[in-house]
């Protein structure tokens, strides 16, 4: 499903009464700002990262707490996702290695091209 932009309340309001089974976001500060997690169904929230940087130098402080699934780009998100959960007491979360498809992208038709010729 892809949502229309909403803004103020309805946004809010739309969030809290969301009734689906998953939610991808790849926006963070779930439960911190506007964005809440449903109240009318037990939705399942995935967090998909557009960017390799750390989980913890980049973002706030409990930026990721409230996914249920984080895909992570790398063994460093783990790490850094698992010591924070370890650190404030937060239930372990499904953490996918699913890699950087951008990154492994431009590596894969890098390595189709033909070397210039001198």
């Amino acid at each position: 499903m892809c949502l229309p932009l909403v803004t103020g309340a309805i946004r809010t309001i739309f969030f809290a009464t969301l009734e689906a089974y998953l939610m991808f976001m790849s926006l963070l500060d779930l439960e911190t700002f506007n964005i809440k997690k449903s109240k009318s169904a037990p939705v399942h929230y995935v967090f998909l990262p557009h960017n390799m940087v750390s989980t913890y130098m980049d973002f706030r402080k409990g930026a990721h707490d409230h996914f249920d699934t984080i895909f992570c780009v790398g063994p460093h998100h783990v790490k850094e996702l698992r010591e924070a959960e370890r650190l404030y007491g937060l239930p372990a979360r499904n953490l996918v290695e699913n890699g950087y498809v951008r990154l492994e992208t431009i590596h894969s038709e890098a390595s189709l091209q033909k070397p210039p010729l001198h």
